[in-house]
């Protein structure tokens, strides 16, 4: 709401941010959000009446012949969300993810910056300690900033963090306060606006971002600030298995 109460004020006393809204609305294109409509439409009566199970989601076991569309004014992905859960494939690569680097073990304790629903409930389903910290949204259970973590020295074993040091003024800092928090065999789990190939780091200036716009778009440095951080292995991993700048990445940082 506070998000909301920004762009508004800012809308009324930013002459320069009218004429981008303004401009921003006239080329949006609406054909996708159409096109999911349509799509979705057909293919929930479909999953209605068919045996199929080629669709699985590992977050919350449905099975069915077709994911649903996701869209935005600009943006169109086929096949994406799951019709239960909504989990996007970045959460079920995830979920894959934990399970491969065997994390799911019930006496684990699990932070999650910015917490998503389907995540929550995936590990409570694994009999996980789960712990959810953001800095304003109604769905974490702690509210704070990852610049200073309210949470004493390594009291979990891993951390998951979806897109938030680009947003953080002090991206150093806060990736010392989860090396912080971490039990010396501890995870940090990252996934951020990252363009592989990109040399390095690009920080946005003032007068060039929206409120609530990214701060920066990491680069092929972004696992040197992590390791700077006190994490002296960190790994990338595609779960798209492109591994180029077309790739979605996760970095799996330990100490």
């Amino acid at each position: 709401m506070k998000r909301v109460e920004r762009y508004f004020q800012r809308f009324f006393s930013d002459k320069a941010f009218r004429v981008r809204i303004v401009h921003w609305l006239l080329k949006a294109q609406y054909r996708h959000k159409v096109h999911a409509w349509i799509i979705n439409s057909v293919n929930g009566i479909i999953n209605s009446v068919s045996s199929s199970t080629s669709k699985h989601c590992n977050i919350c076991g449905w099975s069915g012949w077709r994911f649903k569309s996701y869209a935005t004014m600009t943006y169109y992905m086929a096949d994406s969300i799951c019709p239960v859960c909504d989990s996007l494939p970045r959460y079920r690569a995830l979920a894959t993810l934990l399970e491969r680097l065997n994390l799911l073990r019930p006496n684990y304790h699990f932070l999650e910056i910015a917490p998503a629903k389907m995540v929550r409930e995936f590990l409570q389903k694994k009999q996980i300690r789960y712990t959810s910290l953001d800095l304003g949204g109604l769905q974490a259970q702690v509210r704070g900033d990852v610049q200073s973590l309210p949470f004493e020295m390594t009291c979990f074993d891993v951390v998951i963090c979806f897109h938030v040091l680009e947003f953080v003024p002090d991206r150093q800092q806060a990736l010392s306060e989860f090396h912080r928090v971490l039990s010396s065999s501890g995870s940090l789990i990252l996934s951020e606006n990252y363009l592989y190939g990109q040399e390095s780091t690009i920080e946005f200036e003032p007068e060039h971002l929206f409120s609530g716009a990214p701060l920066r778009r990491f680069g092929d440095d972004f696992p040197e600030f992590i390791r700077v951080s006190g994490f002296s292995n960190v790994e990338s991993f595609d779960y798209l298995g492109l591994n180029d700048s077309r790739g979605d990445y996760f970095f799996i940082c330990k100490s």
